[in-house]
């Protein structure tokens, strides 16, 4: 937790200024979706030369979200992340989160879990 915590000092230190931020949000946002992800958070940070791995993204990003199933951040939890000077962070699961890409796979398959499931419910005469 040490290492995420330098990164955000590294960046309060980088982005002094709120009121510059939608414009640092905006370049951020890389695929103009009003919405930070962890692929965004990961390519920013090393662009601005803080060394950071794709899991150290994610924890950031995991620990700014209020919604960790969204998988992103939107502005004002950006704001949170990158201008708060407060480094109490909240402890996450990373396996709860799933990157955007996989989503919509990991709903259909859900979906698909639970039809099964009730399937096999009523074909054993049980309700649930």
């Amino acid at each position: 937790m040490q290492r995420i915590k330098d990164i955000r000092q590294a960046l309060r230190r980088k982005y002094a200024s709120r009121s510059n931020a939608p414009k640092v949000f905006s370049q951020w946002d890389k695929s103009n979706t009003g919405d930070v992800n962890a692929e965004d958070i990961y390519m920013s940070l090393n662009k601005l030369g803080i060394v950071a791995s794709k899991d150290e993204a994610r924890v950031l990003l995991a620990s700014a979200t209020e919604d960790q199933s969204r998988g992103n951040l939107n502005a004002d939890e950006f704001e949170k992340l990158v201008f708060s000077a407060h480094d109490d962070m909240k402890v996450v699961d990373l396996s709860a989160m799933v990157p955007s890409s996989n989503r919509s796979q990991r709903n259909t398959f859900a979906q698909n879990r639970n039809s099964s499931y009730t399937k096999n419910m009523h074909d054993m005469g049980t309700d649930q």
